[in-house]
């Protein structure tokens, strides 16, 4: 719509707007109340049932349990017991473990600081039981070695005095969690069936016995037993026992014990043999740092492993632990969401980065392997190389913090005239990128027999 040259209509418009914009109410800015900012910080900690039994069984592990007994009724949403033999919690403290961001797993050195690079458990941020208090009905009863037991109540954020407690263990904790998101209705109505939650329930209880096998757990489901683990001894032989116990015995009787270390990165875990294949990637688990990780790059590496053993419907079956120092301070300094996040992003960046005909495998930590095909000579895979290092480097915003990895690229080619076979080239890649990493960090080297480059 054309108003002519001389905007003549302009006046009359802004003064329409304005009587409109004078009717609106002018909503000033305030704080929220305490019990609401509970209830949405609650969001991004307890997403669903599973969610809530992860806490609190991390809970009892940092606190030392040797046994743990998980109860879970109507998918987790009617009722939650999670029973363990750790150190517990004593009378005073109880009020402080249900205020927001208090924690024991934090050391304050004696200037007043503290090392959130250096964290040895699996959570720190002190929101689990908070979180969980703020939208259903919780008491944890508890009892110290050598005290006596107590409990507290917290129902929809509000919380109760202390008091003594019946408790039936020498010392340990009792939690139990009721009516899940009744103080957030509308949660409910994202929840699954109560069969798919239990089934949540299950995995989330598979995943931490298969990454504790020294913790004896037992899981009953709507009064159900479902699992029960007795505690193996930790080492070698006990995960193997424990992962059996999971997966079945025919796993245990066909995996390969792995356990190498690399540039201070730990890679270790059993994997099946190629004999032992399935129809899906159900039996595949990693871990990082302890943690359970649904990663798209890792679980492309472990069957790039396979490839040239596997037909392609075929699927590896295999427990891979992995320990990643960089990854480990972004990790715990974050939390779960901005370590996946992170190794999400930066894989599907550098998977952009490149041909379908080509192939790039993370190895661990700030480690890449790129093999490059159908390239008319070397200088065509500059471009690429550029694209892949950039990529990598590209911060990751988390909530306003910027989070970054440099990379490590080492590169080899597949030539028209090339009858090097997959192995050789991971091998001279391999070497290219220890290249790299001599040359400093966000750096790439590509095989010295076929060129003196790097950059």
């Amino acid at each position: 719509m054309s108003m002519g040259g001389d905007y003549q209509g302009l006046p009359s418009y802004n003064a329409r707007m304005s009587a409109v914009v004078d009717t609106l109410p002018r909503r000033p800015i305030r704080e929220l109340p305490d019990e609401l900012v509970s209830q949405i910080a609650a969001g991004e900690v307890v997403e669903r049932p599973s969610s809530a039994i992860k806490e609190l069984v991390e809970n009892a592990i940092d606190a030392g349990a040797r046994r743990i007994e998980i109860q879970a009724d109507g998918g987790g949403l009617s009722r939650i017991l999670v029973v363990d033999d750790g150190r517990g919690i004593g009378p005073d403290e109880l009020p402080l473990a249900v205020e927001r961001h208090a924690t024991s797993k934090l050391e304050v050195d004696d200037a007043g600081d503290v090392d959130l690079l250096n964290i040895h458990t699996l959570g720190f941020r002190g929101e689990a039981l908070p979180s969980i208090g703020s939208v259903a009905r919780l008491t944890i009863s508890s009892r110290t070695i050598g005290g006596d037991a107590h409990a507290i109540d917290v129902q929809g954020g509000a919380v109760s005095t202390v008091r003594p407690a019946a408790f039936a263990g020498a010392h340990g904790a009792r939690v139990e969690v009721r009516d899940l998101f009744f103080a957030t209705p509308a949660r409910l109505k994202f929840m699954k069936s109560e069969r798919a939650e239990s089934m949540a329930i299950s995995e989330e209880i598979k995943r931490q016995a298969m990454a504790h096998e020294d913790v004896a757990f037992v899981l009953t489901l709507d009064g159900r037993p479902v699992l029960r683990l007795e505690a193996e001894h930790a080492g070698d032989e006990g995960r193997l026992r424990r992962l059996a116990a999971i997966l079945g015995e025919a796993f245990g009787e066909n995996a390969l014990l792995i356990d190498q270390t690399r540039d201070g990165h730990r890679l270790s875990g059993y994997a099946g043999l190629p004999t032992y294949s399935r129809g899906n990637a159900a039996h595949q688990y990693l871990f990082v740092n302890g943690r359970p990780v649904r990663d798209r790059l890792l679980q492309g590496a472990l069957r790039g492993a396979y490839a040239d053993f596997l037909a392609r419907d075929r699927h590896p079956a295999a427990v891979l632990f992995i320990d990643l120092d960089r990854f480990k301070s972004v990790n715990d300094t974050y939390g779960h969401a901005a370590g996946d996040l992170l190794l999400v992003t930066v894989a599907e960046r550098m998977k952009h980065c490149l041909r379908e005909s080509d192939t790039i495998a993370r190895l661990g930590g700030d480690e890449f392997v790129a093999i490059l095909t159908e390239l008319p000579d070397m200088a065509a895979s500059t471009p690429l190389i550029d694209r892949l290092l950039a990529a990598a480097a590209e911060p990751v915003d988390y909530q306003g913090a910027a989070l970054q990895v440099s990379s490590s690229i080492g590169v080899t080619f597949h030539l028209p005239d090339d009858d090097s076979d997959a192995d050789l080239l991971l091998r001279q890649a391999d070497q290219a990128m220890y290249q790299a990493k001599l040359a400093g960090k966000n750096r790439y080297y590509v095989f010295a027999s076929r060129a003196a480059c790097a950059g």
